[in-house]
């Protein structure tokens, strides 16, 4: 593919483009998952030892598979992280 070169035009119309574009409600939030790091380790342990196989198709059942993964981070303690992301979210759009 031929990529045209850049106009004054085209980054002029870029620029107004950007400029006029809403912002989500949530813009600049940022969860702080300092509280959840024993969750945050368990989470990633579950996601290194079972999406691999799943991401490469290599699983028998793939709906028994994905069963499994959300169980075990389940278990491994994501709804607690998800709860307390929504509770940090809310508060800061509570804010705006």
């Amino acid at each position: 593919y031929v990529v045209a070169p850049l106009t004054d035009e085209y980054t002029a119309e870029l620029k107004t483009f950007n400029d006029e574009a809403a912002k989500a409600k949530s813009f600049g939030y940022q969860f702080d998952a300092s509280e959840y790091s024993t969750e945050a380790a368990a989470i990633s342990s579950v996601l290194t030892a079972e999406l691999p196989q799943l991401n490469a198709g290599q699983v028998e059942d793939v709906d028994a598979a994905v069963d499994q993964l959300v169980a075990d981070l389940q278990d491994a303690g994501i709804d607690t992280v998800i709860a307390g992301n929504q509770e940090q979210l809310d508060a800061y759009l509570a804010n705006q």
